[in-house]
């Protein structure tokens, strides 16, 4: 059976990997999709197991969720007078 799941993963076993290293690749690798369908995909009867156990922050997901960030602008101060610049004729 670990065959079949390093095989479903297209991973390449490190040494000491085991079943629960499978998963928690798993779960990491597929953060970003639908947590109900990795929990039926990664055999996880609650999705709480999944998240605080099994998935992994990763350094390239962390810049990725930073570099995405809503960056707001500075309000504009309408109650300011408009100045012109410049010649006007």
């Amino acid at each position: 059976m670990f065959g079949r799941a390093e095989a479903l993963l297209a991973t390449e076993v490190q040494p000491g990997m085991r079943w629960h290293s499978l998963r928690r690749k798993l779960a990491t690798d597929h953060k970003d999709g639908s947590l109900k369908v990795l929990c039926e995909l990664g055999g996880w009867k609650s999705p709480k197991t999944v998240l605080e156990c099994d998935q992994q922050a990763d350094l390239e997901s962390q810049r990725g969720l930073q570099a995405s960030r809503y960056q707001p602008t500075p309000p504009t101060d309408t109650s300011a007078p408009i100045v012109a610049t410049g010649n006007a004729g």
